[in-house]
């Protein structure tokens, strides 16, 4: 049963409304160009794992949980997938890199080979695997859970992988993860009861990633931010409010709740806090009594009163 699917990384939302809301010409452009690939790519490996996953059917009960942070000690650590069994708990560390990878001893090493036969050494996911390990196990265990843990590094796509050095995890393509759990020895630690359970503490315990607003990453300027509302159906940006609802002069495109959207992208650009007035010269409300309603109706908390409130994204 799977308690917690996989959205979209927030870090890669926050690329997209930036790509949208620079002018085409911007020097940052491309930069921003590369930097938004490589986080599609890592979201696209971990949804054709999530793809293989969905084979594995056992007939005893699980629980499956996907982009999981938890916090311990002060330090937060991020998992990419866990499934729970009745016997131990599974951490899966998902990468999608191109070319040819060689997993070299002494120290062990993952180097990545590009089709030019440029070498570059990776971040090795053993090593991340192990510290996300002692984290959890001390986790669960201030939480009286008691369980194995165990750790497979998967590769999304099947390069080829020269492996030199025996690895203290296992490593696998997607396509063998179902195959891989199959054919595990399952023993019964745990009730169905203390499962559920469990899946269901790490979810209430999930800490969202919140990114540094952008203008802060890339040092850019808020006046360079395009503001206004984008259009879904033909991307322009400037929608305007006629009639309670927002129209597209381009396309004549009409909806009500346009400005939900741009409310994310505030947050996600420019800053973790939103006055009423900053709403309307960021999205062109007509006035501040309709931008309350609004921002109201979005779901955002209000903190303060009168000249002090501002708005935050809701937990």
């Amino acid at each position: 049963m799977i308690y917690k699917k996989r959205t979209m990384p927030t870090r890669l939302q926050a690329l997209l409304a930036l790509e949208r809301r620079l002018p085409l010409n911007h020097p940052l452009q491309r930069q921003i160009a590369q930097h938004k690939y490589e986080r599609q790519a890592g979201y696209a490996g971990e949804l054709e794992y999530d793809k293989y996953l969905i084979e594995f059917k056992p007939d005893y009960s699980h629980a499956i949980l996907h982009d999981v942070t938890l916090r311990q000690d002060g330090i937060y650590f991020q998992m990419d997938s866990i499934l729970i069994t009745p016997g131990e708990v599974i951490l899966s560390e998902i990468k999608n890199i191109a070319g040819r990878v060689i997993v070299k001893p002494n120290p062990l090493q993952f180097i990545r080979e590009s089709p030019t036969g440029e070498r570059t050494t990776m971040r090795n996911p053993v090593t991340e695997l192990e510290r996300k390990t002692q984290l959890l196990k001390k986790w669960m265990l201030e939480r009286g859970i008691k369980m194995p843990v165990r750790c497979l590094v998967v590769f999304a796509y099947e390069n080829e992988l020269v492996i030199e050095a025996k690895s203290p995890v296992d490593i696998l393509f997607t396509y063998e993860v179902p195959i891989y759990l199959r054919q595990l020895e399952v023993k019964q630690l745990i009730s169905t009861r203390q499962l559920h359970n469990i899946a269901q503490t790490m979810n209430q315990n999930d800490c969202p990633f919140t990114p540094t607003p952008l203008v802060q990453t890339y040092k850019l300027d808020s006046k360079e931010i395009k503001p206004g509302i984008h259009c879904p159906k033909c991307n322009h940006t400037g929608m305007h409010w006629i009639k309670e609802a927002w129209h597209c002069p381009q396309c004549r495109y009409r909806n009500r709740a346009e400005h939900t959207e741009a409310i994310v992208d505030w947050f996600l650009l420019m800053d973790h806090k939103l006055t009423n007035q900053q709403f309307c010269n960021f999205v062109g409300a007509p006035n501040r009594h309709i931008a309350r309603r609004m921002l109201v109706r979005s779901g955002v908390q209000l903190v303060g009163k009168r000249k002090t409130a501002y708005y935050i994204r809701k937990e």
